[in-house]
């Protein structure tokens, strides 16, 4: 502003006028050099601090209102008609051009040079569009579909030509603006709170197998991960989507974040699945289930299949198939009471299908869920390994199949691995301080330790009954 009113009054001293269009005519007049630029420099003043103050009024409505911002691409375009409408007024006033005769000019040429950029036009046109209807934006995640293949990428970079993406690889791709818009594709970083990507994989299973007692399991499996994993939501499930050749195959879907690698996840949920199958005797590597009976051969394929992910994976093949022989199968309804509270019982179960519930009564008097066991955890080991009665009831949450261990069969192999020993006990301290819930983490750590050693010492006197302790 200053500027301005400096040339103004420049002018007014040299030619008696504060407007330099008047008395400047590059045309017809002779040549004033100092005139001229000065006229000529006022114009370009004009437009610089019109743009200037265009450009300052719309960052201050962008800072103060979040939701309605002006795109960076429309304040280029602002300043860009600024300058071609000084451009052109000046052309006019300065050479005493007819306007009509110069707009049809300036027409012929525009519509000339539409044509040799019309490909970067129309990417500037996807660009203001895509930028004011706020498709997308820079942090962005979309979900495109190719041939029926959903891919995930991140939005890096939006300018007057390009959309920059990011794949879950790290690889970068870049899109035409005016390609872009033509790709099918779902913004999931601006869908509604609570909605995420939403993922499908399938597997398949032998048609001898029992589709409904699959379907159970997968859904066990699929709620276990989700509930182990907050970067997964609570929309998801199974379905059967076809019968080919004798095969079932079986549709899982599930909602995570968008930036959930899609093979890493699908990875999670295929080992937990495998893992629940196997637990509940179901064979997938030949494909056959095992249908429920009470033998022991069905006993035996339970416990090989699942012994390995959990406390007795340090026993050995022949070990497990000992102890086979001599624990008993548990069918529980949904609902069922499993153990009870304060019962003395010299058992414990390993759950080889289900999800069971430990309930504690609060203070209101109400009975709370404190934790769910899924397939492979075990329970009421503390009471069959220190001789403690039971310290809460436990429900069956669906039906459920339970491999009941006693004192009997444990004793020759808790005396044979001491290592099994160990196990139980850093596994029953772990829970103990889980009930405690300590807040500091360290601390936390420390009582586990020690509760450890106490729970050692507690099975092996009770086992035992040695004359003396020691770590």
């Amino acid at each position: 502003m200053a500027i301005n009113l400096g040339i103004m009054i420049w002018l007014n001293l040299l030619a008696d006028s504060f407007w330099g269009w008047r008395v400047a005519d590059l045309d017809k007049s002779p040549t004033h050099l100092l005139v001229d630029g000065l006229a000529i420099l006022q114009f370009v003043m004009f437009a610089f601090t019109a743009d200037k103050t265009i450009r300052t009024i719309l960052k201050i409505h962008n800072k103060l209102s979040k939701k309605s911002t002006v795109p960076k691409i429309i304040m280029r375009l602002i300043s860009l008609l600024i300058y071609f409408i000084a451009a052109i007024t000046a052309y006019v006033l300065f050479y005493d051009h007819d306007l009509s005769r110069l707009f049809a000019s300036v027409g012929a040429l525009g519509v000339g040079v539409v044509y040799i950029f019309r490909g970067f036009i129309a990417d500037l046109a996807a660009s203001l569009k895509i930028q004011t209807d706020r498709i997308i934006g820079i942090g962005d995640w979309i979900e495109v579909s190719t041939a029926g293949n959903p891919k995930i990428y991140q939005i890096v970079e939006i300018d007057q030509r390009m959309v920059v993406l990011k794949g879950m690889s790290g690889l970068t791709t870049r899109i035409y603006n005016h390609q872009f818009l033509n790709l099918e594709f779902v913004n999931v970083s601006r869908q509604a709170p609570g909605v995420g990507s939403r993922r499908f994989f399938t597997f398949e299973l032998n048609s001898s197998c029992n589709p409904e007692k699959v379907l159970a399991i997968t859904k066990q499996a699929i709620a276990f991960v989700v509930e182990n994993n907050q970067s997964y939501l609570s929309d998801h499930g199974v379905y059967i989507n076809g019968l080919t050749k004798g095969e079932v195959s079986f549709t899982v879907k599930y909602e995570c974040a968008p930036e959930i690698n899609s093979d890493e996840s699908k990875s999670e949920f295929l080992l937990v699945i495998m893992r629940f199958l196997k637990a509940a005797g179901i064979n997938t590597n030949l494909m056959v289930s095992q249908l429920p009976s009470i033998d022991t051969k069905d006993i035996k394929s339970r416990l090989l299949d699942s012994y390995e992910y959990g406390i007795l994976k340090v026993l050995s093949p022949d070990e497990v198939k000992t102890l086979a022989h001599s624990i008993k199968l548990r069918h529980c309804s949904a609902g069922e009471l499993v153990i009870k509270k304060g019962a003395q019982e010299n058992w414990m179960y390993l759950v080889s299908e289900g999800t069971l519930e430990v309930k504690i009564e609060a203070k209101s008097g109400e009975f709370v869920t404190v934790a769910n066991l899924w397939p492979c955890d075990f329970l009421g080991e503390m009471s069959m390994l220190t001789g403690a009665t039971r310290s809460a009831d436990v429900y069956a949450k669906v039906d459920s199949v339970l491999l009941e261990i006693s004192d009997e069969n444990m004793a020759p192999l808790l005396k044979d691995n001491p290592n099994l020993v160990k196990l139980f006990s850093t596994a029953l301290a772990e829970r103990s301080a889980k009930n405690i819930a300590f807040s500091n983490q360290d601390s936390r750590n420390e009582q586990i330790e020690n509760e450890s050693k106490t729970m050692f010492n507690k099975i092996l006197k009770f086992f035992f009954k040695p004359k003396s302790t020691s770590d």
